[in-house]
Order: structure tokens, then C-alpha cells, then sequence
């Protein structure tokens, strides 16, 4: 009987007009901050993204004999290399070497 009545009381509640407008315009302000964060984050992984090419092709200028090696842009890097000038008189500090060395007499 009492779970009737309460069952009556909550039929009998009256839903204010605005309801849903006051719904609908938290909707639209939820999609608004998803988009936001949204594009911020892809901002900031594309950011990043660059910022580590940037540095990888610092990194191959800077170091051409190994970027010679790499698959893939290994002969634009390796043309750099040649062309690489080192000017100065490296004779005064030039060592000659006796023994060849290789991995297999070293025992690595």
C-alpha cells in the first residue's frame, strides 16, 4: 500500500519546463570540452612528434656515417657524408696503427 502510494507521488511530480533546454545546453557544453581537450592532446602529440624528427635529423646531420647505414635515407646521408670538409693538419696527431684488430682475435 505504501509502495502505491510513493509510486502515485513520484508519477505526480511536476517536470519544470526548462528541463530539457537545461539538458540539452549541458550536452553541448560536454561536446564542446571533449573537442577541446581533444585537439589539444592531438596538438600536443603532433608537437612532440616533430620535435623528435627534428632531433633524429639533428642527430643524422650531425653523425653522417651512421645515417649512411639506415635503411631507408641511407643514401641521402651517405652523398652528405661525402661531401663532409674537415679542414686542418690531422698528421701532427696521426697514430699508425701496427696490428690489425679484428673481433675475432679480441674474443668480444
Amino acid at each position: 500500500m505504501q509502495n502505491r502510494k510513493h509510486e502515485e507521488s513520484y508519477e505526480n511530480i511536476q517536470i519544470p519546463a526548462q528541463l530539457s533546454q537545461a539538458v540539452h545546453e549541458g550536452l553541448e557544453k560536454g561536446k564542446k570540452i571533449q573537442r577541446t581537450q581533444r585537439r589539444k592532446r592531438i596538438g600536443i602529440t603532433l608537437g612532440s612528434l616533430a620535435a623528435v624528427f627534428c632531433l633524429f635529423v639533428s642527430y643524422c646531420f650531425a653523425n653522417p656515417t651512421f645515417a649512411a647505414e639506415l635503411p631507408l635515407i641511407g643514401r641521402i646521408f651517405a652523398k652528405t657524408e661525402q661531401k663532409a670538409y674537415y679542414p686542418g693538419d690531422y698528421s701532427k696527431r696521426a697514430v699508425i696503427l701496427e696490428e690489425n684488430f679484428t673481433r675475432k682475435q679480441t674474443n668480444w
